[in-house]
């Protein structure tokens, strides 16, 4: 999920996060996992703000393509 730098600051992420999780309840959903990047303040503090805690962590692999 994103929202565009000039609609944040307004609810938006958390209502779309709320609505995902009653349509998730509706069908029968007990857990919801998402990921996020750790750099990102203001997302984590929503997310753990809605009841989500850490549950891991991860990290990218990257390497060069060789001819």
């Amino acid at each position: 999920m994103a929202v565009a730098p000039e609609a944040r600051r307004r609810g938006l992420a958390r209502r779309v996060l709320r609505a995902l999780m009653a349509w998730g309840r509706e069908r029968g959903c007990t857990r919801a996992y998402l990921v996020v990047v750790e750099r990102n303040e203001a997302a984590r503090a929503l997310y753990e703000s809605e009841g989500f805690e850490p549950a891991g962590g991860y990290h990218y692999r990257v390497r060069p393509v060789r001819p």
